[in-house]
Order: structure tokens, then sequence, then C-alpha cells
């Protein structure tokens, strides 16, 4: 024995039992990844599956065997030699002979796993196939190697080779790794093929040894395959077991008792062998050794975890210890055999943790408590909880394209973290520079440390108000990744926080219960600047947690970073936008706090906001950084500047004083607002320099580059120490390119608008780039200025010149589609070019289009001049002007007024189109010089229109109540559409014989002959007057829609051959289609008489549609393009006119039909027929693609089981349906039946979501069984019994019919809203059913005592039944209660229902209190109820009473809403209960009362007194009625 042991110590045998125990580490670490992916590989498989085959999802197959899907013989797995012989292995039964899936369903799946085998051999014998459906490691036995896996059922049993074979086996896995998997022997091995041989050479070693060199290989070989970086980088299980292997590793020996169990387990096996030699004997105790390393496994993993945990509290372990129990040695003063105990751990472990965060809150408070109020000012600093304002962020989802869309704006902590209930690892939070990022970074931590309650009230956040989120985080750690160069997190926060908070020798400590807090606690890991990190692995572009399973990391980021393609979108969780701040002048307040004195903070605030609004610089200010520096300015006394290029020069001026603060003033200055300048001048070539980048840059080819670019792009123009200085002063920022290129950098001007600002600069003083440079952009592109909108603007203040050239060239290549954009930059340029000072002859902006509407109401003025000075190119003018008060001085000041006279239309003599609308004044000889007038519209006032000069125009359009002349238009010979709602009488168009389309509607009656000759009109639409209309000449139509008081002649469409769509709703007898070849959509209403055999031959036509009168039997057969029939009417249908329309889609009747059949229409989708139509039996065999089918006719017979397709079905009437109509529907989602069906079956229709059946329709036993989708049912049909638990999405339940019997208990039915019952039931209890929000029972049923406790979202309440202790004072929401039949309530049953509001009741209860519904309006008492005193709510919104109960006192003098009161029964009324009912109606009084006072009374319109009454005297004898029941 002694010497087997000693054969078991050697080196390299230790290293062979190191391999094995590293296997099976590895094998634990591959288990969790390979099992998720052959779940989602068996899910892919029956998805497409069953999607091919058009089956349900809960489709399965269990009635086929593995043998029944293989042909006979197989390679492999039949033992069938011959052509003759009988298989003896694979399909030795009858059962097990080859035959195809009935359904189908295993056939498919067998072949899509031959298809994902690597080599099309799928191990057979290892799998069931009859449990393929319900087991994925079924479908994963067929990709391992053939024998020894036939056992297996799940992954944990699976042993190291089974699962590398998967892996390599399976295609699905090629995705999985950032190898490629080695397809073919001559590839060089990948790591998978490597770990497999690893495998194969520890467990068929001969002599059980492994070499120091062998065992690192193979360490290393499992160590790269668990950090594959496609997937198991992000996989907990596997970054374990590296950690695992890694100590394995650097474990110098195992513990020899080890070895002492394994041998003397191998001795009790071999001890009668005598002597063997050593390769005998370790092959005979394999098997032994196998049970024994499973074992050694779960033990090392154990020690592994226990020494990982107490070495982080302060223990050490010994490397010599020798025996299996680790004996720990705590570094204390004690002796070496005292034990420390484990409580006394724990309680170190918490004290360290208290002192971690004291210290760690500590450092935040100091650090990100205060910020600078701007960049410029970085000294003078204010506390962030005083100066934060609510942050503007959004989602952002991530479509299966890599399509980002913005979605809703998060207003809580709780959005960020949580998506519904799962909560996010992996977040980003994006922003451009400037938005605020590291602000909301710094404000999260100081909420986190519960310091948000000591900020002043000055503070008015309103979002992220969540602060509890935060503390399931017991830690949180924000790093700075600008600061950082490493690439492990755990580094960044040792020197960024751990050196901050511990001096010395404790660092090491902390550090050391930093690894400790992420293993046991929640984790919060802010890293803040993604954008800005360099880091030394250029392989790495963003930094995760690879071992925290609880923790939580943020990122914030430009959102240029996330185009790094080594950032997948795996890697994130959810993303998030911030966009500035929501209240940018919150903000201004905010810092005025502490720039200027509190008594002026309101005064100069309003001020800013007129200095923003008048130099439009909104953009500006939606930036926090951006709006800090702009306010810093205007609180330097600049708030004078009254234009956009003076603001710019005092921000160019504050960035040069920022970096050399030398003074000099222009005496001659490149540009006017230059001139006041105190620093730019020393620095004057610097700004040129940068000018020149600014414009060349914007202005570039490449657009992509315009606004983000590199060093090399910027050399071309500056130089080094230029750029250190732009740098420095803030001008440009500089950001990591994500490049592998280290050194390359991407720049930026600090804002787009100051980039713009400086090109217009350079533009300024250098004209002739104008036409070269910019003329060649926007040949390039024509719509490239509208992005740089503000340069224009710019340009317009500087230099006048360049700016009217720059509208030219704009004005003339633009599109139309952007005149609009481009009328505001000219507005825009135009005002500033005025606050520069320049005169009216500098001006000379173009601009050939003109919109005049309510969005550009103040800018009339210039839009006015603009135009006059623009006279000999304005093209187009539309003037939409509906504002509501004037746009210049009026002798009417109520009236909204255009004088048209002041855009001296005259002068407009190259005009092509006119709009103008409902304000403006329009003289009749307006348009006299308008000879190049194309289109004109007109939706205003103007008697005596005369445009015999405008002979030019392509298009009119008249909308306004004015009355049109009817020879307004007869010399227009080139007018091609028309478009008339006024009022003409007599409209003759015959001489236009151009146009093409015509709408015409209103007061206008056309002449019969007035559409002869328009040989060339396609478009017709009247709804005007006209008798005897005639269409015949009129060859070229296409559209006609003709309703309202016309009259068209007969064969009026005769040789219309054009004609494609026609719609008519006026007086049209002996219509006849039969020469219009080319119809395609018919739609004609009652007035319309159509001739028999009119629609024959019309193979074009697709739609139908006929209301009217058919003389004869309407016959559709040879119109085989139909895809939609909509027939109504007193209209009689051939029994075969719809046979062989292939290609219809749609079809709706309420017409007569005798024998209808449909049969032939299989591209039919919906059908809808009622009316008196007669459905043949097979009417609607074999229509596979149909949808819908809504039927109110006549069938007897019914068969639906062969459209398979159906989704809705409505059916009513006199149909009769067979019993099995329904089989085999699996996407029937809704049904509908009140008709006959005797036996009806729905088991089959596993999609149904809602069912309503009718009392004609007999359902049999268990027909709803597994419709597990089901969520409303309503049954008045005859049933047996039903398990209604079985449906757990159940949303509504209605059941009736009172001969039907339902079990005593809903249980199971946790998602029921709204129950309705009329049939019959004793002791009903539905309990559970917990969210139930409105219950009708009503019918012989009773239900169990206190059967409505605690149903706590019930709102409404109707019970006809009978119930004994009936309690409702737990449903807190009840707002409606109607409770009549045999009820018996509790007392005080409706106690503490504030919500209440209409109250019916007819049952028992003795003791009513209702004075806590305060918010009664309707109350109806009667029956066996006694009310108590002082019962009612007191200064209630009670409107309606009605008792008919018990009362002893009743008074309600507080109930002073009371509209209408009605008394009757045992009730005693005191004398004054009726005082202060001021707003009285209706009184109805028949019960006790002595001495009533009706005085108060104003509004009694109704009395009714019985006899039980006694009146005062002073009774008013005004009452309208009186009414004494004597």
């Amino acid at each position: 024995m002694a010497n087997l042991t000693s054969i078991l110590s050697d080196r390299e045998t230790e290293n062979w039992f190191k391999a094995y125990l590293a296997l099976n580490i590895t094998r634990s670490g591959l288990q969790e990844f390979v099992d998720k992916e052959i779940k989602n590989l068996h899910r892919n498989i029956y998805l497409s599956t069953l999607s091919m085959l058009h089956m349900p999802s809960t489709a399965r197959c269990t009635s086929c065997f593995t043998a029944n899907l293989l042909k006979c013989p197989t390679s492999g797995v039949c033992s069938r030699r011959g052509a003759h012989s009988a298989c003896k292995s694979m399909h030795n039964t009858t059962a097990k002979l080859p035959r195809p899936c009935p359904m189908r369903l295993c056939d498919t799946v067998r072949d899509e796993i031959i298809q994902g085998h690597r080599y099309g051999r799928p191990s057979w014998r290892n799998t069931s196939a009859e449990h393929w459906a319900s087991s994925h490691w079924e479908v994963a036995k067929c990709f391992m190697p053939p024998d020894g896996y036939s056992s297996v059922t799940c992954v944990q049993n699976t042993d190291f080779n089974g699962i590398i074979s998967v892996m390599l086996n399976c295609k699905h896995f090629d995705n999985t790794f950032s190898f490629p998997v080695a397809t073919t022997p001559t590839f060089v091995p990948c790591i998978l093929t490597k770990a497999r041989d690893i495998g194969r050479h520890v467990r068929h070693s001969p002599d059980c040894k492994i070499s120091d060199a062998g065992l690192q290989a193979c360490l290393t070989t499992l160590i790269t395959l668990l950090g594959d970086s496609r997937h198991l980088s992000h996989d907990n299980c596997a970054q374990e077991a590296i950690w695992k292997i890694m100590e394995l590793k650097n474990q110098t020996d195992l513990q020899i008792s080890t070895f002492e169990k394994i041998a003397h387990e191998i001795a009790k096996e071999i001890s009668t062998t005598g002597e063997m030699v050593l390769k005998s004997v370790l092959s005979k105790a394999e098997e032994i050794i196998q049970k024994v390393i499973s074992n050694k496994t779960e033990v090392f993993s154990r020690n592994i975890d226990y020494q990982r945990t107490e070495h982080k509290r302060g223990v050490i372990y010994p490397n010599a210890t020798k025996n299996n129990d680790i004996q720990p040695i705590q570094q204390t003063n004690k002796s070496d055999g005292e034990q420390p105990k484990h409580s006394l751990r724990d309680s170190s472990y918490e004290c360290d943790v208290e002192d971690f965060l004291r210290r760690l809150k500590e450092f935040y408070c100091n650090t990100f408590m205060y910020m600078p109020i701007s960049p410029l000012t970085p000294s003078c600093n204010k506390n962030v909880m005083d100066a934060y304002v609510d942050p503007l962020i959004h989602s952002i989802e991530t479509n299966k394209f890599g399509e980002k869309t913005k979605r809703s704006q998060v207003l809580l902590y709780k959005d960020i973290f949580y998506n519904k209930d799962t909560i996010n690892r992996r977040i980003v939070l994006q922003g451009e520079a400037g938005m605020g990022k590291s602000t909301f970074a710094a404000k999260l931590v100081l909420d986190w440390c519960n310091l948000s309650h000591s900020s002043s009230p000055t503070g008015q956040s309103t979002t992220f108000k969540d602060t509890e989120t935060l503390r399931q985080y017991k830690f949180v750690f924000l790093v700075q990744l600008r600061d950082s160069f490493e690439r492990d997190i755990m580094k960044m926060i040792k020197s960024q926080i751990i050196h901050m908070i511990y001096r010395g020798d404790e660092r090491d400590k902390a550090y050391i219960l930093i690894h400790l807090f992420f293993e046991r606690e929640r984790c919060l890991v802010l890293e803040d600047g993604l954008d800005e990190w360099i880091v030394k692995d250029s392989t790495v572009a963003v930094s995760f947690l690879r071992f925290a399973n609880q923790s939580t990391v943020l990122i914030t980021t430009r959102p240029w970073k996330l185009t790094d393609e080594r950032i997948k979108c795996c890697h994130i969780d959810n993303i998030f936008e911030i966009e500035g701040i929501s209240d940018p002048f919150e903000m201004s307040r905010l810092s005025l706090c502490g720039m200027v004195d509190t008594t002026e903070v309101e005064y100069k605030l309003q001020l800013f906001k007129e200095f923003v609004h008048t130099h439009e610089i909104y953009d500006l200010i939606s930036s926090p950084a951006t709006l800090s520096c702009l306010l810093c300015v205007w609180i330097d006394g600049f708030d004078e500047v009254k234009s956009l290029c003076g603001l710019y020069s005092i921000l160019i001026d504050v960035f040069m004083k920022k970096v050399n603060g030398r003074q000099d003033y222009f005496q001659q200055s490149p540009v006017s607002c230059f001139s006041v300048s105190r620093y730019i001048k020393p620095e004057n070539v610097f700004v040129q320099a940068l000018s020149k980048a600014a414009f060349f840059i914007l202005f570039s080819s490449e657009r992509e580059s315009s606004l983000y670019f590199d060093q090399r792009t910027l050399f071309n123009y500056i130089s080094e120490q230029d750029l250190h200085f732009a740098l420095k002063s803030g001008i440009l920022s500089s950001r990591r390119k994500h490049e592998v290129i280290p050194s390359v950098h991407l720049m930026s001007f600090v804002h787009k608008s100051l980039q713009e600002f400086l090109a217009a600069l350079y533009v300024a003083t250098n004209v002739a780039v104008m036409d070269d440079c910019v003329g060649r952009y926007l040949q390039v592109f024509p719509d490239g200025l509208l992005g740089k909108s503000t340069f224009f603007v710019f340009l317009c203040g500087l230099n006048m010149q360049s700016a009217n050239r720059l509208s030219c060239l704009i004005d003339d290549i633009l599109d139309p589609q952007y005149y609009n954009a481009f009328q505001r930059i000219v507005i825009s340029g135009f005002k500033e070019a005025k606050a520069n000072r320049m005169t009216d002859s500098d001006i000379n902006l173009k601009l050939s289009r003109f919109n005049i509407d309510t969005d550009c109401f103040e800018d009339y003025c210039i839009l006015k001049q603009l135009c006059i000075l623009n006279s000999h190119d304005v093209r187009e003018l539309r003037l939409n002007a509906t504002h509501t008060r004037e746009m210049h001085s009026s002798s009417h000041k109520n009236e909204s007024h255009i004088d048209l006279s002041l855009f001296q239309l005259a002068s407009l003599y190259n005009i092509e189109t006119l709009v103008i609308g409902a304000s403006v004044t329009v003289l009749p000889n307006e348009f006299t010089e308008l000879h190049k007038l194309k289109h004109l519209t007109l939706k205003c006032r103007c008697e005596g229109l005369d445009l015999s000069s405008c002979r030019s125009l392509e298009t009119v359009e008249i909308s306004s109540k004015m009355l049109f002349p009817a020879d307004a238009l007869k010399v227009l010979y080139e007018l091609k559409s028309l478009t008339l709602h006024c009022m003409c009488l007599g409209l003759d168009l015959s001489t236009i014989t151009s146009l093409e389309t015509i709408n015409i509607s209103g007061q206008v009656v056309l002449v019969p002959n007035s559409l002869r000759r328009l040989d060339k009109l396609k478009n017709l639409t009247l709804n005007c007057v006209c008798e005897g209309l005639d269409l015949s000449s009129c060859y070229s139509l296409e559209t006609i829609d003709i309703r309202g008081q016309m009259v068209i002649l007969p064969n009026s469409l005769g040789r219309l051959e054009k004609l494609k769509n026609i719609k008519l709703d006026c007086v049209y007898e002996g219509l006849d289609f039969s020469s219009c070849y080319s119809l395609e959509t018919i739609d004609i209403s009652e007035q319309v008489v159509i001739l028999p055999n009119s629609l024959r031959c019309l193979d074009k036509l697709k739609t139908i549609k006929l209301e009217c009168l058919y003389e004869g039997w309407l016959d559709l057969s040879s119109c085989y393009s139909l895809e939609t029939i909509d027939i109504s009417g007193q209209m009689v249908i051939l029994p075969n006119s719809l046979r062989c329309l292939d290609k219809l889609k749609t079809i709706t009747l309420d017409c007569l039909c005798d024998g209808l059949d449909l049969s032939s229409c299989h591209s039919l989708e919906t059908i809808d027929i009622s009316g008196q139509v007669v459905l043949l039996p097979n009417a609607i065999a074999g229509l596979d693609k149909l949808k819908t089918i809504t039927l109110d006719c006549l069938c007897d017979g019914l068969d639906l089981s062969a459209c398979y397709t159906l989704e809705t079905i409505d059916i009513r009437g006199q149909v009769v349906i067979l019993p099995n109509a329904m089989a085999g529907l699996y996407k029937l989602k809704t049904i509908t039946l009140d008709c006959r069906c005797d036996g009806l079956d729905l088991a089959s229709c596993h999609s149904l979501e809602t069912i309503d059946i009718g009392g004609q329709v007999i359902l049999v036993p268990n027909s709803l069984n597994g419709l597990d989708k089901l969520k409303k049912i309503t049954l008045e049909s005859r049933y047996e019994w039903f398990d209604f638990s079985v449906f757990t999405n159940l949303d509504t339940l209605e059941l009736g019919g009172e001969g039907n019997k339902i079990h005593t208990a809903l249980t199971g039915l946790k998602k029921l809203t709204n129950l309705k019952l009329f049939c019959r039931c004793d002791l009903l209890d539905f309990s559970t059913c917990r969210y139930l929000q409105s219950i009708d029972i009503r019918g012989p049923i009773c239900l169990i005592p206190y059967a409505l406790e605690l149903f706590d979202m019930l709102i409404c309440l109707k019970l006809d039944c009978a119930c004994d202790k009936l309690d409702l004072s737990q449903c807190v929401n009840l707002e409606t209660v109607h409770i009549t039949g045999q009820a018996i309530m509790v007392l005080n049953p409706l106690k503490g229902l504030e919500r209440l509001k209409l109250l019916t009741l007819n049952c028992m209860c003795d003791g009513l209190d209702l004075s806590s519904c305060i918010n009664l309006e309707t109350v109806d008492i009667s029956g066996n109820i006694t009310l108590l005193p002082n019962g009612l709510p007191v200064k209630s919104k009670l409107k309606c009473l009605i008792l008919d109960c018990t009362c002893k006192e009743l008074d309600l003098s507080s109930c002073q809403n009371l509209e209408t009161i009605s008394i009757f029964g045992n009730i005693k009324l005191l004398p004054k209960a009726l005082s202060e009912l001021k707003k009285l109606i209706n009184l109805t009084i028949h019960c006790k009362c002595d001495g009533l006072d009706l005085s108060s009374f104003q509004h009694l319109e109704t009395l009714d007194i019985g006899r039980s009454v006694t009146l005062l005297p002073e009774v008013d004898s005004k009452l309208f009625k009186l009414n004494i029941d004597k």
C-alpha cells in the first residue's frame, strides 16, 4: 500500500490529477453556456418548423420514435445487410418501421438536425425523438459521439468530451466563438479541437503522467477557451472557472490525503489480484479514480471559494497544510491553537464595511459637492445641489436592423437601472460635450450619499427623486476614465479612490476589501468619460466588470465612441442620451444667485431672457457648458450688444483673454465687430489662421468631416503651436479617435456656431473664396447651406457684399422644397445686417420665392421689403395670412387684412406661381400684367375677376364665396388643371381643350355640353349642378367621381376605353360599362340603374361596390381580376357568378343569392355575407387563405375545418354548423357564434383568445381543453361542466343560461378582471380572483359567506343572487354597488368606501352606515334594511336619495347638494331634516314626519307628500305643484 501511495504522489502523476481537475472545472464552466445555446437552437428549430407548417406554437408530436424517422438501412445505425434481410437493431419491431410523421413535424425537425450537424451524420442511437419537443438535451445528444450517451438526460451529467463534441459538431456554435471552428483535418486545429485532444490524452494516458510543460500547455488552452471574447468572456460561470484554474495552476502541490483516499479505494478493489504491474492497476482503478476525482473537484472548488473569502478578511493559509481540512491562522496575537470564532470574523467585516463607507462618502462630498459656475471662472464654485437643474434624458431603442430611435423621456433612476422588472447590468449614457454627463454622475453619487436633503431650497429638481432605487447598491464607485491609462477597473478604483481615502499600509487591506465587496455586495460603478479614455491596449474599447455578478456599470460617453466596432450590442443592456437641461433659464437663475445680489436675480434673469430672445441664440443655451460661458460674458457688461457678430466677437475675445491676457485695440478693424475687442489684436494672426481652417473644414467635400476632424487635416492650415494655443483657449477640443493608431486625435470646435462664425470671418476678409470654394460646394451639395444657416447670418453682419453674392448662388440652385427654410435664413440675415448698421443700399439679398403665413407674421415688413427689392426675380408668392391681428395699419382695427397693392404685383412680371389666402383683398384688374403666371390659387373674395391677360395659366384653383364669372376662363388655352369651389352660373369649359383635371364643387351650374371636345381630360370630379351631362367625347378620361345634383345622359360612357376608376352618386338611367375595358374600380350608389350584361368582359376590374339597381341577374364570372366585391341592396346574384375569381380577396354581400358557392375563390381572405343569401354547405371548402369570416345568412351544414388560416369567425342567424367544423383551426383567435351547432368542439383551436357562444350552440365535454391562450369567454350555450382554472390568462368570463351549472370554485384565474354570471351554482367561491374589477352575478347562484372580502381592485359590483354575510368594507376602490335579491349583509358592510358614487340596495342589512362614503352621488335603498341614524355622509356630494327602508331618525340637513328626494317606508324624518337644502328640485315624502319645514326651498318644482306628514303652517303657498295625499 505504501508503494502505491508513493507512486500516486509522483510529481508527473500529480500533474495528471491537476489536468483531470482542470477538465472537470472547464466542464462546469462551459455547462451554462452550452445549455443556453442548445435551448436557443431547440427553440429556433421548432419556431421555424411550426411557422413553415402553419401550426400553433403549442403543437407537439409524441407518437414518433427515432426509428420511424430513419430509412432502413441507415449507415451506423441499422444492422440490415441485404435488400431482403431484416434489421435486427433499430427497426426490429412493427412499431419502429420507417414511416412519415403524421403531422410532418418530426420529419422537418430531423432534417433541421441533419442540416445543423457539421458532417451531416447525427448520432441517432443517442437520442429519443419522442422527447425532442420537451427536452432540448435530446437534440444536443445528436451532436455527441455515437456511443455512450443514450442515458444522458441533461448537461450536468454530460462529461467533458460530450460537451466539447456538441460545440465542435453543431454549426450553431460557429457564431459563438471568435475563432473559426475547423471543418477539415487540413486546417490548423482550433481551440475546441485542442481541448478535445487534451481530454482524450488525459483520459487515455497509459501511465497517468503528464510533464510540467504539458500541464502548463493544457491549462493555458483551457483558460484560452473559457476566456473567448465573443461570449464566454461575459459568462460568469466561465470566468469563475478561469479563476479556479489559475489557482490550480499556481498551486505547488495537492494535499497528500487525496491520493491516500484514492489508494485506499483502489486497494479495496484489487486486493485479490496479488502483485500487478502499475499499468494493470491504473486500468482497473480508472472507474474509482473518476469517482474520487469528481468529488475532489467539488471539494477543491469549495475550498478555493472559502480561501478567497477568508484571505480577504485577513486570514492566512499556509501552503504546507497536508490535510484536507483547511486550518486558518488569524492575524491576531492569540496562540496558534486558539481558533477564531466565525461571528468575530463577520463582525470584523461589518466594521470594515462601515469604515469604508464613511471614508468613501466623505471623499465624494469633498470632491463632487461643488462645481465651477462656468468653465471661464473655474475658481468660482457653487454647491451642486443648489445649482442643479433637471437633465433632459431619453432612452434609445435599437431595433434588429441596428437603427436607433429616441423613445420616452426618463424621469426616474428606476427607468435607468431597470427594464421592467429586470435589472440593467451594463448601461451607457451618451451625450455631446458640455451636455451635463459628468454633472449627472456627480449628482447621482451625492444622492446615493444621502446628501440631497442638505441642499438649499433654491434647487427645484423634479426628476430622479427616487433615491430609494440607489439604496440597492451597497457601494457606488465613480472613476474618471479621462484620468486613467489602465484597462482594469479595479486598478482605476485603487488609484482614484483607495489612494485618496487610505494611507500607507491601509491601502493593501482596502484593496483586498474591494474584491470582497464585489463578490458579496451589489455595487454600482460609474465610468465617466469613455470617449476620453486613453488605454494602451488598443483591443479594449470598454471596461466592464467580469466577475461581479451583482454589480452594475454605468458609462458616460459622447455618441461617436459607440461607433467603435469593438463595442458590440451584446455588451450593452440599455442606452440613454442626455440632451442638455430641461429648463435653461432655471439654470440661469440658479447661476445668477452666485453672481449678483440676491435682490437683483429676477430682474437680471428677465434681462437675460430678452437678450437671448433678441439674438435668437436658443441653440446655445441648451448646452449647460455653453450657457454658463454665455452667462458670464453677458454679466460682465456686454448685454448692450445688438448683433450676433458682436456677441461672438466678445466670445472670441474672452477665449483670447483666457490664454494671454494682453490687451490692444484695432486702429483699423478687419470687421466692424472687432473694433471694441481688447484681446483679439495681439493674436490676430492666430485668429485669421484658425478662421481659414474653420472655413475649409466646414466646406469640406467630405461632409462627415466638417465638424469632427483629425490633426492632420488641421495642420494644413495652422501650426502645432497654434493648435496648442487653440486647445488651451478652449476654442478647440481634442478627443482620442476610435482607430488603432494611438497618435490620431479627433478634433472639433467647442460649438458648431463658433466654427461658422470663424468661417464667415474668413470669407469676409477673403471675398474671392466665395465663388471658388462655396460655389463649387453648392454644385455638389445644393442644400448644403441649410445646415450651415448661421454661417450665412454671420456673413450678413460681417460683409454684405459677400452675403448678397451667396444668396444669389443659393437661390439659383436650391430645390423649391427647401425655400421655406431658405426664406427664414434670409430673414435672419437681413436682421443681422441691420443690427450691424448695413444700409438699404448695401442689402441686395436675393429671394425669388416668398411664403407669407402665420409662421412668419412678425417678419411681414421684412418680406414685403425683400419682395419689392427682388421684384424682377420673384417666381413664387404665397400669401396665406390667417392671423387674427393686423399686419399693417388699417382703418378697420378688428379685421385681419392684407393689402395686395403693397406688394406691387404689377412689377412682378416674371412671377409664375401666385397663392392668395382668405384674408387678402384682390381687385378685379390685379392680374393684368402677369403674363407669365402659370399657377394661380385664390381663397379670397374677388368680384369680377379678370384673367384674360394670364394666358400662360396652367393651373387655377378658386376656393371662396366669390361669384366667379362664367366667361373668365375662355381664353386660357393652356389651362390643364381647374379647381372651383365657389359660385358660378352657366359655366362652359368646352373651349379649354387643354384641360386634363377638373374638380368642381359648390354652387356651380354647368351647361349640358360644358365638357364637349375635352379629349385630353383625364380626371373629373364634380359635385355641382348639371342637367344632361355628356362625357362621350372625353376619350382620355381615367378617373370619374360625380355626385350631387347631376344627371348624366345615357350612353355617356361610350368609348371611354381608358377609364380606370369611376364613382357615381347621382342620377344615371341605363349605365353601360361594356366599352370601358380598362376599368379597375367601380363604386355606384342607389340612384343609378345599370343595364344587364354591362359588366361583362371587364377583365381588369379589381374593386366593385354596388348599391344600385341592376336589371337582371348579376354575373361577375368574367371579371377574373376582381380582388374586392361589396354588393348590397335589391340586387340578385347568379349562384355561379363568382366562379373562377382566383384573385378575389374580400367579399361583402347583403343582397339576394340562392346557392352561393365561393369554393373556387382560392385567394379569399375576408368574407362578410348577410341578407337573403343562401350559402351552399361546401361553399367555403378549400379556402386556405381565409382569415376572417362574418355570416348572417342561410347555410345548412357549414364546415370550416379546411380553412386552417382563419383568425376571426362571427356567425349568426340561420346558419347550421357541423360539429367538427372548427377542427384544425390552429390560428383561430376570435370566435362569435349565435347560430345552431349540436356538439361543437374547439379543443384543437390552440390560438383562441376570445370566445362568444350563443344559446343555440351545444358544446361537447372538454371542448375547451388546452386553450391556454384564452382571454375572454362568453357562453350562453348549453354545456356540461368546465374547469375554468386551466385558463390562466383569462381576463373576462361571462356565463349565461339558467340550465347551465358551473363548478363551485373559480380557482387559478389570477388575471381575471371581469366576471359576469347568469347561470346556476351552489356556494360559488372566486376568492382567488384578487384582480377582479367588475362583478355582475344574477340568477340561481349562491355565494359562500364573506365572498367579497379583500377585493381591493373591485370597481363595479352588481349582485342579484343569494349570499350570506356579505361584507364589502375591504373593497376600497368600489364606485358602483347594485345589490338585490337574497343577499344578507353584515353590520356596517360599506364602511370606508370613500370612492363609492352609486349605491342601490334591495336586500337585508341590520345596521347600514354610509357616513364614510363621502363621494356618494346617488343612493337607492329598499327592502329589509335598517339605516342607522346619522348614517349618511356629512357635507357629501349626494344629489339623489331614494329610501324605502327602516330608519328611526333621519336627518338630511347636511346633504346640501341634494336635488331629488323620495322617502317611503318605516322612516321617521326629523322636522328640520330638510333645512338648508337650497338645491332641492323634486321632493316625495311618504313617511312619518311631524312639523316638516319647507321654508328654505328656493328651486323646488315637484312636491308629493303623504298623509303621515304634518307641515308647519308657514308652508310657502307659491309652490309650483302641491299634491297632498288625504
